[in-house]
């Protein structure tokens, strides 16, 4: 997701060691992800820069329905796994609006061929979804090690044996919120998220502002 305009989009910097990438919406920058590899190995298509911007925490002009965008990059195949929540609000007859569009996303979901979970929080209707596959599917994860050893991130052997405990979970297995980096290293949550594995290496060197 980029654009030529130097103040909105993706804008990646180019260093003598490591790039950065900010995260620019319309001359208000976002985010910036320091500290990151100037080459990637992993490619997945399910692993991109909208993803990253679904993750909440500001209003990218444009995709402001996270739950819309998540939805439609869950059944093109560019996300693996995702969440949409429906506030349930009791006024104004909202409370029924919103129940029947978390119904009509799942229905969505389902039609697609997606594992979907739905489950009610109080005053939030969660509806996860995710691809038929397993963490393996999702890209070469031989190339993941190569992209956290070189950026200093894992011991080869220590990554290797991490992997090896998750490559053949189904991804259905992280619905009810397991995916969350409370149940998982931080790659694993980020992977099976798909955010960019470089912005995830930015996380872990804590280069993030």
């Amino acid at each position: 997701m980029t654009t030529k305009t130097k103040k909105h989009g993706v804008i990646v910097t180019v260093g003598g060691k490591h790039n950065t990438k900010t995260v620019w919406n319309r001359g208000y920058r976002m985010i910036t992800y320091r500290r990151q590899p100037r080459r990637i190995r992993f490619k997945s298509k399910m692993v991109n820069d909208k993803n990253q911007h679904l993750c909440g925490g500001w209003g990218f002009a444009g995709l402001e329905d996270n739950n819309l965008w998540i939805e439609r990059q869950l059944i093109a195949g560019r996300k693996p796994l995702g969440i949409m929540c429906f506030w349930a609000d009791d006024s104004a007859g909202l409370e029924r609006m919103n129940a029947d569009k978390a119904r009509g996303c799942a229905a969505r979901l389902r039609s697609a061929g997606l594992v979907v979970k739905t489950s009610n929080r109080g005053d939030m209707i969660d509806v996860e979804a995710c691809q038929m596959l397993r963490v393996g599917d999702i890209g070469d994860l031989g190339d993941l090690i190569c992209d956290y050893v070189e950026a200093g991130i894992y011991d080869g052997d220590d990554l290797c044996r991490e992997i090896n405990l998750n490559s053949d979970k189904m991804l259905k297995s992280f619905l009810g919120r397991r995916w969350d980096t409370e149940h998982n290293p931080l790659w694993l949550t980020g992977l099976i998220l798909g955010y960019p594995v470089e912005n995830t290496i930015s996380c872990y060197h804590e280069a993030v502002s």
